[in-house]
């Protein structure tokens, strides 16, 4: 089997920190009645949210899963680079689950259990 990225919906759950990063000051600005202040906040919070994307786009290039001659290799990472494996003689079961938003976005949860637990 040949590498196959892992879906980009795997990625949202980095996606709440960012938008926390952001919004926290815009909201503060908000608050203090400063609004030239809160729009200058928010064009640079923009950017910054820019950049985040550009950062999840890179961790899904760097991502991948590949099952060849009975291992499973994940591997994952920007700048430290991270590669589980895991012979398929290890795997007692496979669960695959599609909730309403994976379903919308083509997606499935693996979730892989382990004979050592």
């Amino acid at each position: 089997m040949h590498p196959i990225r892992l879906h980009p919906l795997h990625f949202l759950k980095y996606v709440k920190y960012f938008l926390l990063l952001c919004l926290l000051p815009v909201l503060q600005a908000v608050l203090d009645f400063a609004f030239f202040s809160a729009w200058r906040t928010l064009m640079q919070e923009f950017a910054i949210l820019l950049a985040c994307g550009g950062i999840l786009a890179a961790m899904h290039r760097a991502s991948s899963l590949s099952l060849t001659d009975g291992v499973l290799m994940i591997r994952s990472g920007v700048l430290l680079r991270r590669c589980n494996r895991a012979s398929t003689a290890q795997v007692s079961a496979v669960e695959l689950q599609r909730n309403l938003l994976c379903r919308l976005f083509g997606a499935s949860v693996l979730t892989i259990y382990f004979r050592a637990g």
